[in-house]
């Protein structure tokens, strides 16, 4: 029988998977945040946001979830399914923390999710989706996607783009450090 890994374990295997994926994409030194993102709260010298910390300037917020209990319809009904987590309340983190200023500008949010045994998929603003397209000339509508707008509260609402990783990391064109 296959031991069971714990749920701290997985996320942290998670983020450590997306840090890679994000570097190749990017470029930099991608890595975990210190304490799953503990240092992310804008406290003293470090300007870090997320689960992942980058050397070089960067504008992008990564949120990186690996759940087995989560549904997709939770962004139909905008409401969280009973006992589950969702991806309505990890997209208003996201958005929330990038809100904060770093630097002169926030970060674009980035929420990266999965559950066991399903793909990988990509959650941003639309906004930024659409600045990515433009800078790989303009294709990204001819790319799987869904389009969908949100209302989650203070943080989080409007139109946002969720594709698969692969299509994703594969496809669109990184923005620069200004972006």
């Amino acid at each position: 029988m296959k031991k069971r890994k714990n749920s701290r374990a997985k996320g942290c295997n998670f983020e450590l998977q997306v840090a890679k994926l994000v570097q190749a994409w990017y470029g930099g030194t991608w890595k975990r945040t210190p304490m799953s993102g503990g240092w992310s709260k804008g406290k003293g010298d470090f300007d870090v946001a997320g689960d992942l910390v980058c050397d070089i300037p960067h504008r992008l917020h990564w949120e990186a979830k690996f759940h087995n209990k989560f549904y997709v319809e939770d962004l139909i009904t905008g409401i969280r399914a009973r006992g589950t987590t969702s991806i309505l309340m990890w997209w208003e983190q996201a958005t929330r923390e990038a809100a904060k200023s770093y630097g002169d500008k926030p970060r674009n949010p980035l929420l990266v999710f999965k559950r066991n045994l399903g793909p990988v998929c990509i959650m941003m603003t639309e906004k930024f989706f659409d600045r990515l397209d433009k800078l790989g000339g303009g294709l990204g509508t001819l790319l799987p996607q869904l389009r969908h707008r949100i209302e989650t509260g203070k943080h989080g609402n409007g139109p946002v783009v969720i594709m698969s990783a692969d299509v994703f990391f594969g496809r669109m064109r990184p923005p620069k450090a200004s972006h």
